[in-house]
């Protein structure tokens, strides 16, 4: 019987593998083709997205099967919008659609809505008989949307493939995108690896693919490099893209060897690329620490300001007990503030608690530096090293929950969070905890009931640290239902999420979905004239302008809402708030703590663009929460593809975009 079994799943893996490997390997016409137009100042084209931020999925269906290529493109988006399964089965019908590109929208909309039924739909979709090559793009998008919510098997069959030739480039793109989104979902195989060394090491294939295979590889567990270490330094040695080589920069130190090492200390010395760099510190993590303290140590004199903080924060998330008292006299070198403040922050984490004296010395540095920094980006760092600490919570309750700046509030919420979620609450505080706990108890009393958003959120898990027992001073907590209706909705709905949530686990209640944001904010198509007319926005910031171009094709409600608020000068003045180097700057909150928005949502609009370079998107807090934050990319990250709305992309000022730090400030917005 196990036999029988076994060829059976044989059966089907070969079967799944001679599906995709079946097809024409010739070069694929790359013309463009004149079918679709979308044209969001036409009415139909309208009303087929009025119907999708209304959910009107039965109208939508309806549409599927319309006379017009335009309408069934359009129809098929909007449900890779929505994610209802109920959509699965006519959605799938336009997989045998006779435009290419109502195939790929079909297939786009099946991996969006994510769910593992729609898999043999869209392997039946698969055109295997395309001798003419005109189906290679949805055949590729079919490929991706495949590895979107297909399981192991399905990853091994796309490995399988060997008909595709380099210059297959739809297909072979599609593959990699395919088994990157394996990726994204925590699927990865040897042989997924090997192929993308394959990828990486022949200069035959397209750019684009290999990008896709180094940022697979970039997310990859570091098991599976212990040992390819000389595929990995090859495949390193063989690319000179910038997007490649940081890709695989934060691989090197997954293998563990050392002549990966040696490979690290190389580029650290001899590279150009801050990026690239920062990744290469990132890698030493994996490497013994007392081997790797003095190429850190090295980068704390680099002339890019982000690399040699990227060193710092290395030494307090990778930093060693025996180091401790060291970092502390680090930080008395010359070196700008926030240096200072991050080698105080390693210092504190990583100083054995014996050494008292030394402790006092380093807290009492960061709480002068706390009460004379007029930063609050410098006094966000101070908190997360004073709670390394936990007798700071003191310092933290007095001056840090009340301050005047957002941002300092809430990181004061998640430094106390910090601190009582760190365990043995009661042995460590000794014959204090009863205080201790009061105190806490009563300003946590205090945040929830503020209607504080950032503070809020943070805090709010505090509730249901064990160590804490806090049920024993709320045996009254009909103040929790005060703190919920407090929050003004759709404004405040992340934070009315996590306090929600929050409340229910601590009355031992069962968790509930979170409640889908109602539709209140009807796009405003009268503004789509002002786009046609420019569609260009120049952003000038302390560090210089930036041009995005608008994207109205992709996302009309976030292009309009976004001009709305330019209009009305919302985003002169404000912060970028959140700067993730090799990753994105955010901007838009109203508060600059990344809590704050305006007191509606606007739909969500995900479309097959992929995020590249320069891609300007919509920040969320989930499907349909967007309202005025944004953020560009500074390199492609398609792991945010299909699920954060992509409107614009810069045209001019991308050095700009790579010089922002956190706290540079939006002077004016004007549409150019």
């Amino acid at each position: 019987q196990p036999i029988i079994i076994m060829r059976k799943r044989s059966c089907l893996a070969i079967l799944l593998f001679v599906f995709f490997t079946i097809i024409s390997c010739s070069v694929p016409d790359q013309t463009p083709n004149k079918d679709i137009g979308i044209d969001f100042t036409q009415v139909d084209h309208q009303k087929i997205w009025n119907f999708k931020d209304t959910y009107q999925i039965d109208s939508l269906i309806h549409y599927l099967s319309d006379q017009d290529p335009n309408i069934r493109y359009l129809s098929a988006i909007a449900l890779g919008s929505i994610q209802d399964p109920a959509s699965i089965p006519p959605t799938a019908l336009l997989l045998k659609d006779p435009i290419p590109e109502v195939r790929s929208a079909a297939a786009f909309a099946l991996g969006q809505i994510g769910d593992a039924s729609a898999e043999n739909l869209l392997t039946s979709g698969f055109d295997r008989l395309d001798s003419l090559n005109r189906f290679q793009a949805s055949n590729a998008s079919i490929l991706e949307a495949v590895g979107k919510i297909a399981g192991p098997k399905s990853l091994e069959a796309i490995c399988d493939i060997s008909t595709y030739k380099v210059s297959d480039s739809l297909l072979v793109l599609g593959q990699a995108k395919s088994i990157f989104q394996f990726g994204r979902r925590d699927l990865y195989s040897d042989k997924s690896i090997n192929l993308a060394f394959q990828f990486l090491t022949n200069d035959q294939y397209n750019l684009e693919a290999k990008r896709m295979m180094s940022l697979y590889l970039q997310r990859t567990p570091h098991t599976y490099f212990e040992e390819k270490s000389s595929n990995l330094i090859q495949a390193f040695n063989s690319n000179s893209d910038p997007v490649i080589k940081t890709s695989l920069a934060a691989c090197l130190g997954k293998a563990k060897s050392q002549d990966a090492l040696n490979l690290i200390r190389k580029e650290l010395r001899e590279s150009k690329s801050e990026s690239e760099k920062i990744y290469l510190l990132s890698s030493l993590q994996y490497f013994p620490y007392d081997s790797v303290h003095i190429d850190v140590y090295q980068r704390l004199r680099d002339n890019s300001t982000k690399v040699r903080e990227a060193a710092a924060d290395f030494y307090s998330q990778f930093g060693k007990e025996t180091y401790g008292t060291q970092y502390y006299r680090m930080h008395k070198e010359e070196f700008s503030p926030m240096l200072k403040i991050k080698l105080l922050s390693a210092a504190n984490r990583h100083t054995p608690l014996y050494y008292g004296e030394t402790h006092r010395a380093i807290n009492f540095r960061l709480k002068k530096a706390f009460e004379e920094s007029l930063d609050p980006m410098e006094r966000v760092e101070i908190l997360k090293g004073l709670s390394f600490y936990r007798w700071n919570y003191k310092f933290i309750l007095e001056n840090g929950i009340h301050a005047k700046a957002a941002p300092v509030r809430t990181a004061s919420s998640k430094a106390l969070y910090s601190i009582f979620n760190a365990g043995n609450f009661r042995s460590f505080f000794g014959g204090s905890y009863r205080r201790v706990r009061q105190e806490i108890a009563d300003s946590l009393k205090v945040i929830l009931l503020s209607a504080d958003d950032g503070p809020i959120y943070e805090s709010a898990p505090i509730l249901n640290i064990k160590d804490l027992a806090l049920y024993r001073i709320f045996e009254n907590n009909s103040f929790l239902d005060t703190a919920l209706n407090n929050l003004v909705l759709p404004q405040q709905m992340e934070t009315f999420y996590v306090l929600n949530q929050n409340i229910r686990s601590f009355r031992n209640q069962p968790s509930q979905p979170n409640r889908k944001p109602q539709y209140n904010h009807p796009i405003q198509w009268s503004k789509l004239s002002q786009i046609q007319e420019s569609n260009t926005i120049r952003i000038q910031t302390s560090k210089g302008d930036i041009d995005i171009q608008m994207l109205p094709e992709l996302a009309p409600g976030s292009v309009i809402n976004f001009i709305e608020l330019v209009e009305k000068k919302f985003y002169n003045e404000k912060t970028w708030h959140r700067v993730v180097p090799n990753f994105v700057i955010q901007t838009g909150c109203t508060r600059g703590d990344g809590y704050g928005s305006l007191n509606y949502t606007i739909r969500s609009e995900f479309s097959p663009q992929s995020y590249k370079t320069g891609y300007v998107g919509m920040a969320s807090a989930g499907k349909d929460t967007e309202s005025t934050q944004f953020f560009i990319t500074h390199r492609p990250t398609p792991h945010l593809d299909g699920r954060y709305t992509i409107f614009a992309k810069v045209i001019n000022g991308m050095d700009v975009v790579n010089q922002i730090e956190q706290g540079d400030r939006i002077l004016t917005v004007s549409i150019i």
